[in-house]
């Protein structure tokens, strides 16, 4: 029963077009389902801009990405980190 509801949930689940101009705001990147999720849209082609909480989430992020991905500090704490 659960396997035919969940057959049909993903048959009729409608797909995303143009993917290239969606853009996708995740937060939490630098570690765990944030990062995994961040990580498999830019894969899918989805612009993803990423919220991080420590400059070396951002750094891998950068890294390890495509240039769809946009890694930002989403814990503004000093006024010249927020203008960067």
């Amino acid at each position: 029963m659960y396997l035919y509801a969940l057959g049909a949930v993903i048959l009729y689940c409608p797909r995303v077009s143009d993917k290239g101009a969606k853009h996708v705001y995740v937060t939490g990147c630098d570690s765990g389902f944030g990062e995994m999720l961040a990580r498999h849209l830019d894969a899918l082609g989805i612009s993803v801009i990423a919220g991080c909480f420590t400059e070396k989430g951002e750094e891998d992020l950068r890294k390890h990405c495509s240039a769809r991905m946009t890694a930002v500090c989403s814990v503004p704490v000093n006024r010249a980190r927020v203008n960067e």
